[in-house]
């Protein structure tokens, strides 16, 4: 267990380990300590037992363990670098000075944490294929389906999970609980994408003051940084080798003097955006911590074969036009992204467009939706916490 965690450039860090015995025979300690690396670097991080005492539990400077006895020890050390690491415990046996031994007998132990300049503290990992809820049939799809899971789909949805339980600081909001709930409260459009707004809303349901800023294309690392910087989590759209996918950020760090972002990905667990994803990412959720509940907004989802432009009563347009190419961002903090998700078997959800225009002004706005290929569409209008679905052809 390491701790402080997350662990922030220039703290001091302990470990502690338990190491356990599992042979049939009496073994006799001379030593124990801890080892870790870079991810980058293979020399080994120098770690000290606390107070300089080999074993600062032990009346002497040997211990002998018994067949599946167990002893408790801690190491510290100083982190001036930021990087990913990992820690595990070495012995050393009495009679082998200067040999140190991990695993074998004792097992893995090993301990994988990140040092960064900037860490949101104690946000909680979930995994989409957790056996805990990865079965339960996810979005719109019938109860009986179990094809159609949070292991398949979930990834915005684990993310979204993960939010409402940092700001909360309990672990009750998992993914399961946020899908039935979504799935109760028309928590999902047409296209089984989840609307960004209901999970706040789930949110103040449950007590937990949560505001949602809007949904930007990324990258915006200005945004996103100073999010991070007062302590609140963002959910990001990245790009696999399969398609759109979701994380959560929660750090920021520098390897090798390129700047990286700390990640909770529902697939994959801790890990860092340089290493699976080519350091970039299309899109950023904006949540953050409120006095209140909820976020004044518009949240409107278009679904092919159409785009959006709407202009503000200001005049202000914010929107693509399929026929010339233009695109407008002129109504501030309003964001158009296409949504997909891809699952890892490479099937995908069909496209949503999303416009979110945070703290709309008031009057009438107009929408044009402008179509680019014959076929059905339909129009899901939310105004904060009210829904209007408009369908048409064109």
């Amino acid at each position: 267990m390491i701790s402080p965690t997350p662990v922030q450039q220039g703290n001091d860090v302990q470990a502690k380990f338990r190491i356990r015995n599992r042979s049939s025979r009496n073994i006799t300690l001379q030593r124990l300590l801890a080892a870790g690396r870079w991810s980058t670097d293979p020399d080994l991080l120098n770690w000290s037992s606390p107070n300089n005492a080999d074993f600062p539990n032990a009346s002497s400077s040997q211990i002998v363990l018994k067949p599946g006895q167990a002893y408790d020890y801690v190491v510290k050390t100083h982190f001036d670098n930021q990087g990913y690491y990992f820690a595990e415990p070495w012995r050393q046996e009495a009679g082998n000075a200067g040999k140190y031994y991990t695993g074998g007998i004792w097992g893995g132990n090993r301990v994988y944490f990140m040092v960064g300049e900037t860490v949101v503290e104690n946000v909680p990992l979930y995994l989409q294929t957790d056996r805990r809820w990865s079965t339960e049939p996810y979005g719109r799809y019938p109860e009986t389906d179990r094809i159609n899971t949070i292991g398949k789909w979930g990834c915005n949805l684990t993310s979204g999970a993960m939010i409402v339980s940092y700001h909360s600081n309990t672990l009750e909001h998992n993914p399961k609980v946020l899908n039935e709930w979504l799935r109760s409260n028309n928590g999902y459009d047409e296209n089984n994408y989840v609307i960004h707004n209901e999970v706040t809303r789930y949110a103040c349901n449950k007590g937990v003051k949560l505001a949602f800023d809007g949904l930007l294309p990324g990258p915006n690392d200005q945004k996103l940084d100073g999010y991070l910087r007062e302590g609140n989590p963002v959910i990001l759209g990245v790009v696999t080798t399969y398609g759109q996918h979701y994380v959560v950020a929660t750090g920021k760090m520098t390897i090798n003097g390129r700047s990286t972002y700390m990640i909770n990905d529902p697939l994959l667990g801790k890990t860092i955006l340089d290493e699976h994803y080519n350091n970039t990412y299309n899109q950023i959720l904006l949540y953050r911590s409120s006095s209140k509940c909820g976020t004044k907004m518009v949240e409107i989802r278009v679904h092919s074969p159409v785009h959006l432009v709407v202009t503000d009563p200001l005049g202000r347009k914010s929107g693509y036009d399929p026929r010339t190419g233009a695109t407008w961002n002129e109504i501030p903090d309003t964001g158009y992204v296409s949504e997909t998700i891809v699952a890892p078997d490479g099937d995908a959800l069909p496209e949503s467009k999303v416009m979110v225009i945070p703290n709309p002004v008031e009057g009438e706005y107009n929408f044009q939706v402008i179509g680019y290929d014959s076929g059905s569409y339909l129009v899901h209008l939310q105004e904060t916490f009210s829904d209007v679905v408009k369908t048409g052809k064109t």
